[in-house]
């Protein structure tokens, strides 16, 4: 019986200690009651269902980046160089030419009759005084270009805006006065003789970045023609904008002497934050605004071998100061001569 009492005393006490309130459960209740949080906890749901609700109909747009060219993409350099070398050495398209930028590559040449030989096609837009042209040049996968390059005309009207647009472009916009001071600053760069002005114009990122400038002269004047946000970027769907932009701008160049008549040139320029700090992305013919790659329009080659067009200016600079002074003393010894042989320096014949 004994034995029986201690199990069924034992059996009591745990129904006891089962029935004893657990004061810490109890000391928890009590604090959660002080502070409220059951008179908080269904707003704080209600707040969480209405933020889940917000981010599922309006997505958060994450921001990428322009995309850098890459420098040391298969054959970019020897393209570059081999084109530059090509439009110099006998005027093929024209005189005045200059790269205007690299527009991209493909890779070719992968059947069985080739060996399996790598090669790209390198495409370039190139400006001349005949207009503008985009020219291949392929490169094999160890840098020896095939052949000599291929061209064929851009078709653009320069001179006119006769309303063509870009496909990939929102709704046209109204420069600021900081855009339209960076496209007077750019085209004037542009033309100009100084690459160092022009990089610091354009301010790529990449500090060893240069810039080739077209070395045609003084600019009269820039105008900007038409301007449009583009689909690309950071969009703002509610106002049908964005971070970049493409601008059209017609630069004149002063004529080079009273008998000459003003140079026209037209570009399309892609910029960057256009309605707050705007910056130059790449340019290009009329059309290309929505299609120009970032700083695509970098000097690609060695930079000793870049056009010193400051240095062509100041050395014709030279020989036409050292012509007319040649060709006044030359008039000066005729008049001279002239007189002593009895002859005005008109030309009559002198009375004896």
């Amino acid at each position: 019986m004994a034995g029986k009492e201690n199990i069924w005393n034992r059996e009591a006490r745990a129904r006891a200690k089962e029935r004893e309130p657990d004061v810490e459960a109890q000391a928890r209740k009590r604090v959660l009651e002080n502070i409220g949080v059951k008179r908080w906890v269904p707003y704080a749901i209600l707040v969480i269902q209405a933020l889940i609700l917000y981010f599922v109909f309006n997505p958060l747009t994450t921001y990428t980046p322009p995309k850098q060219v890459d420098l040391d993409e298969t054959g970019k350099q020897a393209a570059y160089s081999a084109v530059a070398d090509w439009i110099g050495d006998s005027d093929p398209l024209g005189a005045d030419a200059s790269i205007i930028s690299w527009d991209g590559a493909k890779r070719v040449g992968s059947s069985a009759a080739d060996k399996g030989t790598r090669a790209y096609q390198h495409k370039l837009t190139v400006r001349t005084d005949y207009g503008w042209w985009s020219v291949v040049c392929t490169v094999t996968g160890d840098g020896k270009t095939v052949g000599q390059p291929s061209a064929s005309r851009v078709q653009v009207d320069e001179g006119r805006d006769d309303g063509l647009g870009w496909a990939g472009a929102l709704s046209d916009l109204s420069p600021s006065d900081a855009l339209t001071r960076l496209m007077t600053s750019f085209g004037g760069a542009l033309a100009g003789f100084d690459a160092d002005k022009l990089t610091v114009v354009v301010a790529d990122p990449d500090p060893d970045a240069v810039f080739p400038v077209l070395g045609l002269g003084d600019v009269k004047g820039v105008t900007i023609d038409k301007a449009s946000y583009l689909k690309s970027g950071k969009v703002d769907k509610d106002s049908n904008t964005s971070d970049l932009a493409a601008v059209r701008i017609t630069i004149t160049l002063a004529a080079r002497s009273d008998h000459d008549s003003d140079t026209r040139m037209t570009y399309d320029v892609k910029v960057s934050d256009p309605d707050g700090t705007p910056k130059i992305l790449a340019w290009g013919p009329p059309g290309s605004g929505d299609m120009l790659r970032n700083y695509s329009n970098k000097w690609m080659g060695d930079k000793d071998d870049m056009p010193d067009y400051e240095a062509q200016k100041r050395s014709v600079d030279s020989q036409s100061a050292t012509d007319a002074a040649q060709s006044s003393t030359n008039q000066t010894q005729q008049n001279a001569a002239g007189t002593n042989s009895g002859q005005s320096s008109d030309g009559t014949q002198e009375e004896g």
